[in-house]
């Protein structure tokens, strides 16, 4: 193990915290759906200031950028924060992008960090569905490739689980529109890592996956002006196996 490896390698205490933060914020992802489908007329930015005082109800704390909420072509932005003067308003018909991101305010607790999807109103267009069929389909894609791998007590490098998962996405039609790596390490400062590029997953990285350290799975495609589509979970290794720490999407959230 480098050095780098263990300054970034997580305690079992910092495990705990990790799971602890992941688990909240799918309780607060599961609120913000329960807003949306209750309030058909809600802002992108009422939902986001609803996730901000979430984490504040819930011990949580984030970095200077606010949650990501996108609503219909907003989604095809891929850091796209909600200001309360241009924010879009929820019609029928909405595809919905969360991304939220925070860790326990505990001293040296790392985050979590979980985006997922829904469409509100009417039935989804077949676009919109295969579309985010193939994200799920490269996020599967990865978890397999971290499963086989340590099953054979091999050491997954980066290269190969962001490339796994590019193989999928490099099979829609949407191939050009993939702007961000496959997903990131989890750091105590930043969500994306305290160390810049070291837990990117993505075809061109020379790193290797880190026991004890956690990580996400971000698949992400987007064309401009019209739609993105994104699933972002958790997981470290430990002891040979893979833990993910957040709930699976599997399909769309119908509100």
């Amino acid at each position: 193990m480098t050095i780098i490896d263990k300054k970034l390698t997580w305690t079992s205490q910092q495990i705990a915290q990790h799971k602890t933060a992941a688990s909240l914020l799918c309780q607060i992802m599961r609120a913000s759906f329960d807003l949306i489908r209750q309030n058909p007329a809600v802002t992108e930015y009422k939902v986001q200031q609803f996730i901000v005082e979430s984490y504040a109800k819930n011990g949580l704390v984030s970095d200077n950028d606010p949650p990501i909420v996108a609503f219909r072509e907003n989604t095809s932005f891929v850091h796209y924060f909600p200001d309360q003067k241009t924010s879009k308003r929820l019609t029928k018909n909405s595809l919905i992008m969360i991304d939220i991101w925070a860790r326990l305010n505990e001293n040296s607790a790392p985050y979590a960090d979980i985006t997922w999807m829904a469409w509100y109103g009417g039935a989804v267009p077949a676009e919109i569905k295969a579309g985010f069929d193939i994200i799920l389909q490269s996020r599967d894609q990865g978890l397999e490739i971290i499963r086989d791998g340590l099953d054979k007590g091999v050491v997954i490098k980066n290269s190969e689980l962001g490339r796994a998962m590019e193989d999928i996405t490099l099979s829609s039609d949407l191939q050009e529109m993939i702007p961000h790596s496959y997903g990131h390490s989890l750091g105590l400062k930043s969500c994306h890592g305290d160390t810049s590029k070291f837990g990117l997953l993505m075809s061109g990285s020379k790193m290797s996956l880190v026991n004890n350290m956690g990580y996400t799975i971000e698949p992400g495609i987007y064309v401009d002006g019209k739609y993105g589509f994104r699933s972002e979970i958790d997981f470290y290794i430990a002891d040979g196996k893979l833990v993910v720490t957040t709930d699976i999407q599997e399909e769309l959230e119908i509100l």
